[in-house]
């Protein structure tokens, strides 16, 4: 099976979902207080708790390994011949999740392939084999909440750079082209706020190739931040909705001025149902190649979405558009 790593897209600041350039995974720790009032833990406990109240499940029954979809759609702005273009961007993850002791969960996603889908003909960037194989995996931490609808799958916000070394990936500036170290820039070197060449090419940042009305490699630094919100179908099945993310991209450099533009920022779409995540239960040892066998994208990008049988394929007309 063919991975997506070359398909029609606008350069890789719309997905934004991938990992920094430390070692390891990357995340930022969960504050249950920024996700709303927990209590202070003074009040005594009541044996008649109000039933709406929700309670840490004891064991999660939700560790195990994953196959996720995640897709949002934003508007692009900032980019030489795709500024203004609407885009859909269509991400698979090979996801493991481990208990964290706690009733909740720590996971680690994996970027198998990434599929950007610009409503225009103009250009389709390229995402290069080494840009997905320099990635480290995202680390995220998962509570766990027993409700009404079942049980609940809310995750901190994190914030990824690569292309960069930046201290504070959620605040700290994303550098510019003057940021570029002379000779050889490691992004395992320690913070300093400069761009770095994570995807060992020898350029800048992380490379992507802008192919149709005009041919340009762009080297490019990327920040993304989310959260995941939603709900279990029982143990195999997890769906809902990406929240609170925001997406940025320095452009350090070009193989042609033309396609030297600055800073672009990805708008996201209004319509929240827009912005989503499907998770399916694979066997303990599964790879890449299974969680890419749940989606026809792989050899029909265009016309791959909504096939019932293939549970990560995208959202498509097939299923309705509820943003109409």
């Amino acid at each position: 099976m063919n991975r997506l790593f070359a398909v029609l897209v606008v350069p890789i600041t719309a997905v934004m979902v991938f990992a920094g350039c430390e070692d390891g995974v990357q995340g930022s720790p969960f504050s249950p207080a920024a996700e709303g009032d927990q209590g202070d833990g003074d009040e005594p406990a009541d044996d008649a708790a109000d039933p709406g109240d929700p309670v840490l499940p004891e064991e999660p029954g939700l560790a195990g390994t994953f196959g996720m979809l995640l897709d949002v759609s934003v508007l692009q702005g900032g980019l030489p011949l795709l500024g203004g273009s609407p885009v859909e961007s269509r991400n698979w993850y090979l996801v493991q999740a481990v208990p964290d002791g706690a009733g909740g969960l720590v996971t680690s996603e994996r970027l198998c392939a990434v599929q950007l889908v610009p409503d225009t003909w103009v250009a389709s960037p390229v995402v290069p084999k080494a840009f997905v194989e320099h990635l480290v995996p995202l680390r995220r931490e998962v509570i766990l909440v027993e409700g009404e609808q079942g049980t609940a799958w809310i995750t901190d916000r994190v914030c990824e750079v690569r292309g960069a070394r930046l201290c504070d990936p959620e605040h700290d500036p994303l550098p510019g082209p003057d940021s570029i170290p002379d000779g050889p820039a490691s992004c395992d070197d320690p913070c300093d706020g400069a761009a770095c060449d994570q995807d060992g090419d020898g350029m800048p940042g992380m490379t992507t190739w802008l192919v149709g009305f005009y041919n340009c490699a762009i080297y490019s630094a990327h920040r993304w931040c989310s959260r995941l919100e939603g709900f279990a179908d029982g143990e195999d099945r997890i769906s809902g909705l990406v929240k609170d993310f925001s997406s940025e991209q320095v452009v350090l450099g070009a193989s042609s001025g033309f396609c030297e533009a600055g800073t672009a920022v990805a708008v996201p779409d209004p319509c929240a149902a827009r912005h989503y995540f499907e998770m399916v239960r694979l066997p303990q040892d599964a790879d890449c190649d299974d969680v890419m066998a749940l989606t026809g994208c792989d050899e029909d990008p265009a016309g791959c979405a909504a096939n019932p049988t293939l549970p990560l394929d995208p959202r498509g007309p097939a299923a309705g558009d509820p943003c109409q």
